[in-house]
């Protein structure tokens, strides 16, 4: 399955066997194909290699002209680990800038001119523990790398201000500095980075711990863990812990978003009190990640019980007063909200046709509740919604007409 990012006019895909495209994110034509020629034998890398065989590649990152992509790929079917490189493009051209060694998949991410990363898939140092690394995004040249003695680094977040770094095991935090990678602060919040963290009021960093599963009267239920500091000293602002979260992320736009203790829970990022909340349909709800947009939080809600779960209510919220807009249901388990723009609800359902599985995406008015139409789709596509235009990127991009999901091209 390819993997799709966008940017600016551009839409950019990476595949297994090593290639990379570029397309005009309006007319579809093809920009650009890269082909990462003599990887996955013991010649990489060399112009008469044999053709690349099993290579995968991450989703592509972009920044100010340049895209950064990683490959992965087993040396053989006895290698415990896989083996890498990253990859720099001219994002313009498709023309390879240069490529690094890595020891399997690298986590990636932009800090200002540096790209960090974290090897994965095995150990990359000798003595066996993960290092965050730093290179320059231009030229791939080496600038800084930090690790610790005793524990792996789980995750981490580029901040102006430090570098967050998470590592496993008992919720210790560590500050870079992002110019040279020393530790500037070192905290044991009890907390690790391992939703998604998001940059609130400009100095300040929301973290949000993994979700631990437990039973609870015969259903499933989380903790979730969440807590805030100042990205330059480490200090936490506030720490919150739900005992009983079902909603598989959080999600920041102006407030912070999360659905916990059978409701949806708008908070103030920066001091962790509530603004306001709606009860779920039941102490067994659990819900999608909430979406934002255009001042609409919506979630999806299903019922995790022994029992088959044969409607799934979905609904949308003032994201600053929590006023419900509207709610409907659909008359079956494992749908959510894709996109919501304005009245439309663009809902996506994994369904089973024989031993297969496949997607529905359905087009709902959010203030009737009746399907305005719907459209199969592959089994693991997402969807995007620009201006009239739908984008459902599958194994091939298709793009849809908004008003009556017929292809336009």
């Amino acid at each position: 399955m390819p993997l799709f990012v966008r940017s600016g006019a551009t839409l950019f895909t990476a595949q297994t066997g090593g290639i990379v495209r570029a397309f005009d994110a309006k007319a579809g034509a093809e920009k650009w194909r890269f082909t990462l020629d003599g990887i996955g034998t013991p010649a990489a890398g060399k112009p008469n290699a044999k053709p690349a065989k099993a290579v995968e590649l991450t989703t592509p990152i972009v920044t100010k002209g340049i895209l950064i992509t990683s490959a992965y790929w087993m040396e053989d079917d006895t290698s415990p680990t896989s083996t890498g490189r990253i990859i720099a493009l001219d994002a313009h051209t498709g023309h390879e800038l240069w490529r690094r060694t890595t020891n399997g998949v690298a986590h990636m991410a932009f800090a200002g001119e540096l790209l960090l990363f974290v090897p994965r898939g095995g150990p990359y140092r000798p003595d066996g523990t993960d290092a965050l690394y730093a290179v320059n995004v231009k030229t791939g040249k080496g600038v800084w790398e930090f690790t610790h003695r005793t524990h792996d680094i789980q995750n981490f977040f580029p901040h102006s201000d430090a570098i967050i770094v998470s590592r496993m095991g008992g919720g210790l935090l560590s500050g870079l500095n992002p110019a040279t990678g020393k530790e500037d602060w070192f905290r044991e919040p009890g907390i690790d980075v391992d939703q998604p963290a998001f940059s609130v009021g400009g100095a300040a960093v929301v973290i949000g711990d993994s979700f631990e599963t437990r039973k609870v009267d015969g259903y499933t239920t989380d903790s979730a863990h969440i807590c805030c500091v100042v990205a330059s000293t480490g200090r936490v602002l506030w720490k919150r812990t739900f005992e009983h979260s079902s909603s598989s992320g959080i999600t920041l736009d102006g407030l912070l978003y999360i659905h916990a203790d059978s409701q949806l829970l708008a908070l103030d990022p920066l001091t962790g009190q509530k603004i306001w909340s709606q009860v779920s349909i039941s102490a067994e709800a659990v819900s999608q990640t909430p979406a934002v947009r255009d001042g609409v939080v919506s979630v999806g809600w299903g019922v995790h019980s022994d029992r088959d779960i044969t409607k799934f209510p979905i609904a949308g919220f003032d994201s600053a007063t929590g006023r419900k807009k509207w709610s409907f249901e659909l008359p079956m388990s494992g749908a959510r909200p894709a996109v919501i723009a304005g009245r439309t609800a663009f809902v996506t359902v994994l369904l089973k046709k024989g031993v297969s599985d496949y997607q529905l995406l359905l087009a709902v008015d959010v203030q009737r509740g009746t399907t305005l139409w719907k459209r199969e789709i592959d089994p693991t596509a997402t969807v995007e919604v620009d201006g009239d235009l739908i984008r459902v990127y599958g194994r091939e991009i298709d793009v849809l007409n908004r008003r009556t999901g017929r292809p336009v091209r």
